[in-house]
């Protein structure tokens, strides 16, 4: 999906993650016009797909907003997965630790 049309570098630090996370949607919207050619609303969708976190671009479309809903379902799953990932590797740790230590 063109809403996040955009090179970003892996390694980034929290502060970078943070900035990036408040102006991609301005830099994936000019690389879509850039490529593609994107109409009003097209653009509307890729500006304000972040608006819960960066408000400069309100949703005028409905399709923007079920954008708005998916992406932002998508990247609670996947911080829920990675939260339970981060848990399980640790309390598998914590249970060898106290195995070893019987």
């Amino acid at each position: 999906m063109l809403h996040d049309f955009f090179i970003t570098e892996n390694n980034r630090g929290p502060k970078e993650r943070l900035i990036s996370a408040l102006t991609h949607p301005f830099i994936a919207v000019e690389n879509a016009r850039k490529v593609f050619n994107i109409n009003a609303k097209e653009a509307n969708i890729i500006e304000s797909h972040m608006f819960f976190a960066n408000p400069r671009r309100l949703p005028k479309y409905m399709e923007s907003w079920l954008v708005i809903l998916a992406d932002t379902s998508v990247g609670a799953c996947e911080l829920a997965i990675s939260s339970k990932r981060k848990i399980v590797t640790a309390m598998s740790l914590y249970t060898i630790f106290l195995l070893n230590n019987l």
